[in-house]
């Protein structure tokens, strides 16, 4: 008995409908290539689409195979069972001038062209065996640690404000650890290893900056891509954090800087070199960030305060002394949107330039705002301000929540 029947799809030999179907020819089981791929070895006509192998239904073993089906479309006319989305199915289709292969595993389909049916099988079979192989593994198999660095530098990291300084550490990463590993591969072991030899090239606090941001990239693997059920670096040991950093920049070493950075007293500012200069006294005057200075716009810039909208914790407004405001009024004209017009990786890496150039050392513009709490604590305690009062205004200042940033900052200099 036939295993089943070869329809005709076209409309020049049935003259039918593209949506009707008339029993071409009934196929045996020796005429079949290959059972488990469904190829026929009949050749289509002229003006024949595609050779299609369907089960025959019950109309045609009563009737017999050369009527005409009544069914309205050719796909009621197959009796074959649903199929499983997870079975495996592949399919090999003659063009002029080569054969198309596709395979649909577990729900995952892929397709190839090829010159000859041999390639196109051999392709077929091997892409096969791999999707099968790779349905059984879990996501953390099937994705390495590599894709997840490359999925957070895309998608999270463009989110922070810190952008800059974890691309670069995300690249760094791509050097050092194993990224070619699945993710569910990389264990606390080797996370430690990784930690230690950190810990021989640069400073603690930089390696619990890379810890923190690694452990970030694998808590999203773990809650948002489901890749990963524990972080392992939930049990890595951190190293103990450094002492906070107390370095207070001298009042020569000030007049030295801004002389070598070409800074005068008197008119406009016309050069880079003098912007970061009157930055740096700036700086020393209000307690301000570099990232907050430069971001600082006119339009924020009032009489006796200024805006800071893009701050590390939340805005806030600072108080601005009269020479801090003859300042920043001197900077007017040098850019018409920013304040200084300059950027903030560019300020720090110009001012440690012109440190080199001054044959100074040991301090960078970051310092500047412990200086500059140390100095305005002082003064605050020569004016005779309660102590509590003192520390809340420094807190209030320079945007600290936690008092005791205040009292590391002025050390002493508040009785």
């Amino acid at each position: 008995m036939p295993i089943g029947v070869r329809l005709c799809r076209c409309q020049q030999g049935c003259k039918l409908p593209s949506y009707r179907a008339r029993v071409a020819e009934s196929v045996d089981a020796t005429d079949l290539k290959s059972v488990g791929h469904k190829l026929c070895r009949f050749k289509s006509g002229p003006g024949h689409q595609i050779v299609q192998l369907v089960r025959p239904c019950q109309s045609f073993q009563t009737k017999g195979l050369t009527e005409e089906c009544g069914t309205s479309r050719p796909s009621e006319v197959s009796a074959r069972p649903r199929r499983d989305p997870h079975d495996a199915t592949t399919s090999l289709i003659k063009y002029a001038r080569g054969y198309r292969a596709q395979i649909y595993v577990s729900l995952v389909r892929r397709s190839a062209t090829f010159r000859t049916q041999r390639e196109a099988e051999a392709w077929a079979s091997a892409r096969e065996t791999e999707l099968r192989a790779n349905a059984k593994k879990t996501p953390g198999e099937k994705h390495t640690l590599g894709e997840a660095l490359r999925r957070y530098g895309e998608e999270v990291s463009p989110t922070h404000r810190g952008v800059r300084w974890e691309q670069f550490r995300i690249a760094s990463f791509m050097r050092e650890l194993p990224v070619d590993s699945p993710i569910s591969d990389i264990t606390t072991d080797i996370l430690g290893v990784w930690r230690d030899a950190r810990l021989r090239q640069v400073t603690a606090g930089s390696v619990l900056r890379e810890i923190s941001l690694l452990s970030a990239i694998f808590e999203a693997a773990r809650r948002e891509w489901r890749w990963i059920e524990v972080n392992p670096l939930k049990d890595v040991r951190r190293p103990r954090a450094p002492d906070h950093r107390d370095v207070t920049i001298t009042r020569w070493q000030v007049k030295k800087m801004v002389r070598t950075m070409g800074y005068r007293k008197m008119g406009k500012v016309l050069t880079i070199s003098q912007a970061v200069a009157v930055a740096f006294l700036v700086a020393l005057r209000t307690g301000m960030r570099a990232g907050e200075l430069c971001n600082l716009r006119w339009d924020d810039v009032k009489a006796g305060y200024c805006i800071l909208r893009v701050t590390k914790t939340k805005p806030r407004n600072v108080p601005l002394t009269p020479k801090a405001l003859r300042l920043i009024d001197r900077m007017r004209g040098f850019d018409d949107t920013q304040v200084f017009g300059l950027k903030s990786q560019t300020l720090a890496a110009l001012f440690l330039r012109y440190r080199e150039r001054a044959e100074l050392e040991g301090f960078t513009f970051h310092d500047s705002r412990h200086t500059a709490a140390t100095w305005i604590a002082a003064r605050m305690g020569s004016s005779g301000v309660p102590a509590q009062q003192a520390v809340m205004d420094l807190c209030k200042m320079f945007g600290w929540s936690n008092m005791s940033q205040a009292l590391t900052y002025s050390k002493s200099s508040i009785k």
